[in-house]
């Protein structure tokens, strides 16, 4: 077995886990891995569910220049370019329509963070927000610069969109989008809990 296909298998793998815990539904949501030599991703395409993801679904691009190498790639590559050319530590992105991230974001610009283990394993979540029906290139850059300029944020959450989240290693950006998703339910549930007890 080849490296890159146990990358690839490892990937797959990722997004059918994500999919039966329903971090993501449809066929929504990207994810992607950096091969082994540093110069290529691994990213899955649209239109394909984490539920019937497989090796040979997912296209290879080049990182420099940003061409897929075969394939036609999620349309959220440049996002995910952006991630991995500012922050050569990143192994892996995970992206997904987690709903109460996305509800959390509409009246919050940090995800509170009440449970004390998020603070810890997660740190500071950033909402990133734009006008409706953003441009690819204009979201992208707006990532690079919130990842350069914060270069030990975990995760953010693009409001009306979803969790971006990324670490050394694939299932890392996993976990932590898990524990953003949680973090954006218990911060929702505790408002109705302090609200319905006057």
């Amino acid at each position: 077995m080849t490296t890159d296909l146990a990358v690839a298998q490892d990937v797959a793998a990722l997004a059918r886990r994500a999919y039966a815990v329903r971090l993501q539904t449809g066929n929504g949501g990207n994810l992607s891995a950096r091969l082994p030599d540093g110069r290529r991703i691994l990213i899955k395409p649209s239109g394909v569910s984490f539920a019937d993801c497989e090796p040979e679904d997912l296209v290879e691009v080049d990182l420099d220049t940003g061409r897929p190498i075969d394939g036609v790639p999620s349309s959220e590559l440049h996002s995910h370019l952006e991630i991995y050319r500012k922050r050569p530590d990143i192994g892996g992105v995970f992206h997904c329509h987690a709903p109460w991230s996305i509800a959390c974001a509409e009246t919050h610009d940090v995800l509170p963070a009440i449970a004390r283990h998020a603070t810890h394993k997660i740190g500071t979540v950033p909402v990133l927000r734009f006008g409706p029906n953003p441009e690819a290139a204009i979201v992208a850059t707006a990532i690079g610069q919130l990842v350069s300029a914060e270069p030990d944020i975990r995760a953010f959450v693009e409001a009306e969109h979803g969790i971006f989240s990324f670490a050394a290693t694939l299932d890392l950006a996993f976990y932590n989008a898990e524990l953003v998703e949680e973090t954006a339910q218990i911060a929702l549930l505790s408002r109705l809990a302090r609200s319905a007890t006057g």
